[in-house]
């Protein structure tokens, strides 16, 4: 959410207006507002992901904490056991 204030405050210096400051609460209340069909997940406080209502949430933030330190591991077990049929 903070990207998107930074962002939306920069796009507004664009326009000539220069706010005094930006609330990521207000900005978040007032997409919310004007598109009904965005939700805002997170706990307040911590890093807000703004998505659609339909259930890409919950795949987004299940990539984002996914373990790709597990993943690099079995890839390469995978490749010592092909090495090891190979040569």
């Amino acid at each position: 959410m903070a990207d998107l204030v930074d962002r939306y405050g920069k796009e507004l210096q664009s326009f000539g207006y220069t706010p005094s400051s930006m609330h990521s609460t207000r900005l978040k209340n007032r997409l919310h507002d004007a598109c009904p069909y965005l939700q805002a997940s997170g706990k307040p406080g911590q890093d807000t992901l703004v998505t659609f209502r339909d259930d890409v949430d919950l795949h987004l933030r299940k990539e984002v904490h996914r373990d790709f330190d597990g993943d690099a591991l079995q890839l390469f077990n995978a490749s010592k056991i092909v090495r090891s049929d190979i040569f």
